[in-house]
C-alpha cells in the first residue's frame, strides 16, 4: 500500500509551487482578456487563465496560453509576465512527467524573478525546482533547494512559504521511508498553516500525515484524517485531489478487507480521472479495482480491469506500470490454470522489466539494428519472390507464344518466318535480363548473410569476453575443490554471471543476476564485474556487505542519474582462510545451506536483504551475515532463472520450492551427478517451451 500512496502524495507537490491567490473563473478571465488593449495586460490575463487551466487539469490548454503570454511579455518587455509564463510551462512539463524540462523552465523563471528582485516568486521557483528533483529521486538536490529556500523565507518573513517548505522536507523524508522525521515536519507545517488560517495547505499536510498512518497500518486513524481531507477538497472543488482522496480511502478499506467499500471509492476516483483524462491516474484506478477483484477471487473481472490499466500504461509509456500489470496478469492466469496466457504475460513482464535497463539507448539501439536486419531479409525475400514470379510468367508467356507460332507456322511459315526470328531475338534478350536480375538478388542475399554473420560474430566475440571474466575454473578448483557450476544463458550472452577472486588470504565468490539478459544484460554484467573487482582489488574493501554498498554507489553514479533502476540481485560470499569462517551479503537472492544432522538432511534458506544492488525503494546498508557450517554441509547459490522457468505437463513455473526439494533430495550425490540431475530436470521441465531467463546455480561441498 505504501508504494501506491507514495505516487499519490507526490502528485500533490505540483500544487505547492502555485502562488496562492484567488482566481476568478476561466470564463470571466477570458472576457477580461478579450477587452485587454495592451500587450502587458494580455500577458497578465493569459497567465491567469493558464494558472486556472492547470488547476482544472487542462494541461495542453495551459501550455498554449503560456506560450501566447511569452510572446506578448517579450514584445512589451513585461519581465514579470515572462517569468510567470515560464513558471506555468514548468508546471505543465512537471505534470506531464518531463522533469528535466520542468527544471529548465523553473530555472529561467527564477533567473528573471531574481533580476527584478521578486523574492517571494523566486522562492516559489526554488521550491518547484526542489519538487522536480524529488521526482527524479535526487533527494540531496531536492533538500538543498528546500534548505536554501528556508533561508530566503526567513529573511523575508514569509511564514506561509516556510510552512510549505517544511511540508516538502517532510515529503523527502517520507520518500526515504524516515517516517518519524517526515511526521515531525508535516506536523510543524500543519500547525503553521492552522496559525495563518490557510485551509488549502493545511488539507495537504493533513493528507500527508494520513499517508504515514496508513503506511504504519493505523487504518482507523488514517481513515479519520482522509475523510477530513476529502471534506475540505470537496469544498475547494479541486477535482484531481478529490480523486486522489477517494483513492486513498479505497486503499485503506482494501487493507481492512472491506472490498465492497474499497470498490465504491475506487470507482468514484475513476469517474473523475476519466473526466480529466488523467491517464497515469487511470492506470492506478483500474489496477486498484483489479486488485480488489483478485482478493475477492473474481479473476475474470480482475483480468478485465488489469487490461484497461495496461492500455493506459502503454499510452503513458510507463515501463514500471506495464511491468507491474503484466506480472499481475500472469499471476491471475496462473490461478485460473490458463498456463498459456500466464506464460505470455510473464514474457511481457520480463520484456518490460528489461526495458528499464538503458531504455532510451542500449535496448532501442539493439532492437533497431535487429529490426533493420530483419526488414532487409524480408525485403530480399520479397524481391526474390517477385523475380521468381517474373521468371515464371515470362517462361509461360514464351511457351504460349512458341505454341502459337508453331500452329500458324505449319501453314504460314514463309509469311511469319521473319517475325519468328524477331521473337527469338527478343526471347534471348529477356533471358539475359532475367539472369542479370537473378544475379542481383543473389548478390543482395549474400550481403545480408554477410551482415548477419558479422552481427553474430560480434555477439559471439562478446561472449568470449564475458566468459573470460567469469570465475576461472582453476581458481574455483583451488579454493572449493568439490563444486559444480550450472550456467545456461537464455541467449548467446548473459545478464547472469558468476565471479571469483583471491585477495588478502580470502576467497570471494559472487553469483549475480544483472538487469536484463542478452546483449543489454551482458553490458550490465561486465559493468558489475568491473565494480566488484574495483571494490576488492583496488579499494581493499574486504567485507561482502561493504563491497555491495560500494558497487551500488558506483552503479548509481555511472548510470542511475536518469531515474533508471539498473543493477543486480547478488550473493557475495567470502571464505576467510585464516579464520576458517564464511561470511556473505545477499541482495534479493538467498543462499541455501543443506546440513546433515543425525543422518537427516535439513535445508535452510539463509537471510537476505530485500533490495537490489542499484537504485531501489530501499537504500539501506547491506547486512553482513555469517554461515554456521560443519564439514560435509552443502552450500548452493542461484539466480531466479531455474525457478521461473515455465514447463511441465501444465505449463507452470518450476518454482523455488521444487528447486530446493530437488537440491535436498540429491545433496548426498557427487557434485557432477547433481549438475547432471539439474540439467535433466530443467530440460525435461522446459520441454518445447522457450527458456524465459538466464540460469546460474553453483553448488559447494564445504
Amino acid at each position: 500500500m505504501g508504494k501506491q500512496k507514495n505516487i499519490i502524495i507526490i502528485l500533490l507537490l505540483m500544487f505547492i509551487s502555485i502562488s496562492f491567490e484567488f482566481f476568478p473563473q476561466i470564463d470571466s478571465l477570458k472576457m477580461v482578456l478579450k477587452n485587454a488593449k495592451s500587450d502587458t495586460a494580455k500577458s497578465f490575463y493569459l497567465n491567469k487563465i493558464s494558472d486556472q487551466s492547470i488547476k482544472n487539469g487542462l494541461i495542453n490548454e495551459s501550455i498554449e496560453l503560456s506560450n501566447q503570454s511569452l510572446v506578448f511579455s517579450e514584445k512589451s518587455k513585461y519581465y514579470k509576465g515572462e517569468a510567470r509564463a515560464n513558471f506555468n510551462l514548468g508546471k505543465a512539463s512537471f505534470i506531464n512527467g518531463n522533469y528535466k524540462k520542468a527544471i529548465s523552465y523553473f530555472e529561467e523563471s527564477k533567473k528573471i524573478y531574481t533580476q527584478i528582485n521578486a523574492k517571494i516568486s523566486s522562492g516559489n521557483c526554488l521550491n518547484a525546482i526542489g519538487n522536480a528533483y524529488l521526482f527524479q529521486n535526487n533527494s540531496p538536490k531536492a533538500l538543498q533547494c528546500y534548505f536554501d529556500l528556508m533561508v530566503l523565507q526567513a529573511d523575508i518573513k514569509d511564514s506561509l512559504g516556510l510552512a510549505i517548505t517544511q511540508n516538502n522536507i517532510g515529503n523527502v523524508y517520507y520518500q526515504q521511508n524516515q517516517l518519524d522525521k517526515a511526521k515531525a515536519f508535516y506536523n510543524k507545517a500543519l500547525n503553521q498553516f492552522y496559525l495563518i488560517k490557510d485551509s488549502v495547505m493545511a488539507t495537504m499536510s493533513l493528507d500527508n500525515l494520513a499517508n504515514i498512518y496508513a503506511d504504519e497500518n493505523q487504518n482507523e486513524k488514517a481513515l479519520e484524517l482522509y475523510f477530513k481531507v476529502l471534506i475540505s477538497r470537496l469544498k475547494e472543488g479541486d477535482k484531481l485531489n478529490i480523486s486522489n482522496s477517494y483513492d486513498n480511502i479505497g486503499i485503506v478499506y482494501k487493507e481492512k478487507n472491506e472490498y465492497e467499500k474499497a470498490l465504491t471509492y475506487f470507482n468514484k476516483s475513476l469517474i473523475i480521472r476519466k473526466e480529466l483524462d488523467y491517464k497515469e491516474g487511470l492506470v492506478l484506478s483500474y489496477s486498484s479495482i483489479a486488485s480488489c477483484y483478485v482478493s475477492q477471487k473474481k479473476q475474470n473481472m480482475a483480468i478485465e480491469n488489469y487490461n484497461k490499466a495496461l492500455q493506459f500504461a502503454i499510452q503513458t509509456t510507463s515501463f514500471i506500470g506495464i511491468q507491474d500489470i503484466e506480472l499481475k496478469l500472469s499471476e491471475v492466469y496462473e490461478v485460473l490454470n490458463n498456463n498459456k496466457m500466464a506464460l505470455l504475460h510473464y514474457k511481457k513482464y520480463k520484456i518490460a522489466r528489461d526495458s528499464l535497463f538503458n531504455e532510451e539507448k542500449t535496448e532501442n539501439t539493439v532492437k533497431a539494428e535487429m529490426n533493420y536486419e530483419f526488414d532487409k531479409i524480408q525485403t530480399a525475400d520479397s524481391l526474390k519472390t517477385v523475380e521468381t514470379k517474373k521468371i515464371n510468367d515470362l517462361k509461360l508467356k514464351q511457351e504460349q507464344t512458341q505454341k502459337i507460332a508453331l500452329y500458324f507456322g505449319i501453314s504460314l511459315i514463309a509469311i511469319f518466318s521473319f517475325f519468328i526470328y524477331n521473337r527469338f531475338r527478343l526471347s534471348n534478350k529477356q533471358k539475359k535480363i532475367i539472369e542479370l536480375q537473378k544475379i542481383s538478388v543473389e548478390a543482395k542475399n549474400l550481403i545480408i548473410e554477410e551482415t548477419q554473420k558479422e552481427i553474430l560474430d560480434s555477439i559471439h566475440y562478446a561472449k568470449r569476453i564475458q566468459y573470460a571474466l567469469l570465475a576461472n575454473e582453476k581458481v574455483l578448483q583451488k579454493n572449493i575443490p568439490e563444486h559444480f557450476v550450472l550456467f545456461k544463458p537464455k541467449d548467446i550472452v548473459s545478464g547472469d554471471f558468476y565471479w571469483a577472486t583471491e585477495h588478502d588470504n580470502k576467497f570471494y565468490l559472487a553469483v549475480c543476476d544483472s538487469t536484463g539478459h542478452g546483449v543489454p544484460g551482458a553490458f550490465m554484467s561486465l559493468l558489475n564485474i568491473g565494480f566488484l573487482s574495483e571494490a576488492i582489488k583496488e579499494k581493499n574493501i574486504n567485507k561482502p556487505n561493504e563491497v555491495l554498498n560500494y558497487v551500488r554507489k558506483r552503479l548509481i553514479e555511472s548510470i542511475g542519474n536518469d531515474g533508471q533502476q539498473d543493477g543486480m540481485d547478488a550473493i557475495l560470499v567470502c571464505f576467510d582462510k585464516t579464520l576458517n569462517t564464511i561470511s556473505y551479503s545477499a541482495a534479493n537472492n538467498e543462499p541455501i545451506l543443506i546440513s546433515n544432522n543425525n543422518l537427516v538432511s535439513e535445508l535452510s534458506e539463509l537471510p537476505k536483504d530485500r533490495m537490489p544492488v542499484g537504485k531501489g525503494e530501499r537504500m539501506d546498508s547491506f547486512t553482513l551475515q555469517t554461515i554456521d557450517f560443519k564439514k560435509g554441509d552443502t552450500l548452493y547459490l542461484y539466480t531466479d532463472g531455474f525457478a521461473d522457468q515455465f514447463g511441465g505437463p501444465k505449463g507452470k513455473k518450476f518454482k523455488y520450492k521444487s528447486l530446493n526439494d530437488l537440491l535436498l533430495s540429491n545433496e548426498n550425490k557427487s557434485m557432477l551427478n547433481q549438475k547432471e540431475i539439474l540439467i535433466d530436470a530443467f530440460t525435461g521441465w522446459k520441454g518445447n517451451l522457450e527458456q524465459v531467463d538466464d540460469v546460474c546455480i553453483i553448488g559447494i561441498k564445504l
